[in-house]
């Protein structure tokens, strides 16, 4: 006798407490998700935000001032990326007082330097910048918070027709005003404490996926109990106990997944709605959230978590009330 198609009948009616079991996985799988991406992602530019906040190479005025380089800046948006564009009278200036190592040659008009992290963009030698094909003179390796920046020239700038900001920028004058107080290694620190900010995140998500199994155990159990005139009827039609405990597994699978997608989704949102209200209100650099392969185990864990201890749920809830 098929019984998957009577549960799911049964469910889609709202049996079975499947809108709180879903609501429940959703929200532990979210809540997890969140977490682990924003912190991996914060922690992958560890190393870049350092760079920007304790490292300063140059002074950068909105008034002209002595020996300032005159700069053109843009955010665009290429392939739901944003980056950062440069118009420059001279990019060999500009990427002198940045320290930066360059592979190719300086850009001409029609032309740019892209940054190494961009070099996906780049196709047959040439990047489409607001519906402009421009040719890659070149590419910038370093620093690496100009790995995502592209520099062109002032006309180049004018062809594309993009609102631009104008920043001077120079080395200081006085040693003073960049000088700040920085730890000896602190590459070392950084990545330390990073190590250790990951270290208890994942001791946070080992209790939450504690509390999901304890919640979905609970549930299942109840869910059963609630249904159990619908179990008994398919006993009394002499059912047999491995086929229903096999569509309960099955059922308790279908949510487990469905529970876990949405979830996944939710957390995914959230990330980056809450990095995008970081960088607003705390002035922190919007960090684009990306699900790594870091991320992933952990998703899988949520799975075999909730499935396993909703089963449970399901099957002992079966058990006590059909006897």
């Amino acid at each position: 006798m098929n019984l998957l198609k009577p549960l799911i009948s049964i469910a889609s009616r709202g049996g079975f407490r499947v809108g709180l079991i879903l609501l429940t996985i959703s929200l532990f799988t979210g809540l997890v998700t969140a977490a682990q991406v924003m912190a991996l992602s914060y922690a992958r530019e560890a190393s870049i935000l350092r760079e920007i906040s304790l490292s300063p190479r140059v002074v950068v005025d909105r008034e002209p001032g002595k020996d300032a380089l005159k700069v053109e800046a843009a955010a665009l948006k290429l392939m739901d990326n944003i980056v950062m564009v440069f118009a420059v009278d001279s990019p060999d200036q500009f990427l002198s007082l940045y320290g930066s190592k360059v592979e190719g040659a300086k850009p001409g008009i029609g032309e740019v330097l892209v940054g190494e992290g961009l070099k996906p963009l780049v196709r047959d030698g040439t990047i489409l910048i607001q519906g402009h094909t421009l040719r890659a003179s070149g590419y910038i390796s370093s620093p690496p918070h100009l790995s995502s920046a592209i520099i062109l020239t002032p006309e180049t700038m004018r062809i594309l027709g993009v609102e631009t900001s104008t920043l001077y920028i120079r080395k200081p004058v006085e040693e003073t005003e960049v000088r700040l107080t920085e730890a000896p290694s602190s590459k070392a620190l950084v990545r330390g404490v990073t190590e250790e900010v990951l270290s208890s995140l994942n001791l946070i998500t080992l209790l939450l996926i504690s509390m999901l199994i304890l919640t979905c155990v609970i549930q299942g159990y109840n869910a059963a109990h609630e249904s159990r005139r619908v179990l008994r009827v398919f006993t009394a039609l002499g059912s047999p106990k491995r086929s229903m405990a096999a569509s309960l597994i099955i059922l308790a699978l279908m949510l487990s997944l469905i529970g876990v997608a949405v979830g996944f989704s939710l957390g995914m949102v959230s990330s980056a709605l809450t990095s995008s209200i970081l960088s607003v209100w705390l002035g922190l650099p919007y960090i684009k959230p990306v699900a790594g392969p870091e991320s992933l185990p952990w998703v899988g864990y949520i799975l075999a978590s909730a499935l396993t201890s909703l089963s449970i749920g399901l099957l002992r809830g079966y058990s006590v009330d059909s006897g």
